[in-house]
């Protein structure tokens, strides 16, 4: 029916609800033409529910940043909320149970706008146009540029060139002052269906392939980047949001805003974020290079972070086997 698709296809098949007999129906998924992933008994796709109050403190319409929760009534502003009905079509049973599992034990409002305002993404049109004519192709300039796809990877910049940014009008670039590109900052690479980031205090300008997030305590981005490169939330927005097989996707702001990041105790938040100055630096010193001593310190923190989301030794061992065989980082780092 589809066959000239680039995409991924997916067909819905609807019945009056009125007419069906004995409620609804399951719903059954399959990969085309009869492989069957999963079947949501009774057409419960989701546990998750969103509030949609204008007024709720955690709701800007404009960019769909809502609050999630379990509840009934939003923990927020106590208004009734609705079922979000996700419908994944790419986990089964046991994938899709672990997903539940990760969101349960995660913040999914842990990025919300209240606590974390300052998040943008790169610059693109005039803004862009004017950085590339004063861009040289030395490291000589006040701040280095970068782009998503050649320049950037897991805990790590690869800077080659750079221009001096005073030279542009702090009004036609992201921000009031260049903050976004001058302050400490957590750059979080989104054009794809995972994200990769990296803490930085480096002037670095970069295109809208990557957001930057800003906060006070620099501490705290360091543990986000943590999270959101640990082999635990890659797996759930490969399997949890965004169900591609082989296209690729952009991870939009309230994507990444609404992943299930778990709120950590002092002293094992302190571990983390200490491991994570030791990765940034090994990498460093190797000019991106992962080597024997930078490997380790991912498996390491790879393991925290399980051990904060309470995954066993089962749970880890089938997320595991998903990422080494997908993403190329995590099969380097754990071949043997």
């Amino acid at each position: 029916m589809f066959k000239k698709a680039t995409n991924e296809v997916q067909i819905l098949i609807y019945e009056n609800k009125n007419e069906a007999r004995n409620g609804a129906k399951d719903l059954e998924i399959y990969d085309y033409p009869d492989k069957h992933i999963i079947t949501y008994s009774k057409q419960e796709v989701d546990r998750l529910k969103i509030c949609l109050n204008l007024n709720c403190p955690l709701c800007v319409n404009a960019k769909k940043l809502y609050a999630y929760t379990f509840e009934d009534d939003c923990p927020y502003c106590d208004s009734e909320t609705v079922k979000l009905n996700r419908i994944r079509i790419k986990p089964n049973n046991l994938l899709y149970q672990l997903i539940n599992k990760i969101e349960s034990k995660g913040d999914l409002n842990y990025l919300n706008h209240k606590k974390f305002p300052r998040m943008i993404r790169g610059e693109e049109d005039a803004g862009l146009k004017q950085v590339k004519a004063i861009l040289n192709e030395d490291l000589k300039g006040s701040c280095s540029f970068i782009s998503a796809k050649d320049d950037f990877r897991y805990y790590y910049i690869e800077k080659k060139r750079s221009f001096n940014i005073e030279e542009i009008s702090d009004t036609v670039l992201k921000g009031n002052n260049y903050e976004y590109y001058k302050n400490p900052k957590l750059l979080i690479k989104h054009n794809n269906i995972i994200p990769e980031a990296i803490f930085t205090e480096e002037n670095v300008c970069f295109t809208s392939s990557i957001y930057s997030l800003l906060h006070e305590d620099i501490d705290e981005l360091k543990y986000i980047c943590a999270l959101l490169n640990s082999m635990l939330i890659q797996f759930y927005c490969i399997f949890g949001i965004n169900n591609q097989k082989d296209t690729t996707i952009n991870l939009n702001q309230y994507m990444i805003r609404h992943l299930p990041l778990v709120i950590a105790k002092e002293d094992v938040k302190s571990e983390i974020i200490s491991r994570v100055d030791d990765i940034i630096g090994q990498i460093k010193i190797n000019l991106g290079q992962l080597n024997d001593v930078s490997k380790q310190l991912i498996k390491e923190l790879d393991d925290v972070v399980f051990t904060l989301y309470s995954m066993t030794e089962k749970e880890q061992s089938i997320i595991k086997s998903r990422l080494i065989n997908q993403i190329e980082h995590f099969k380097n780092v754990y071949k043997r």
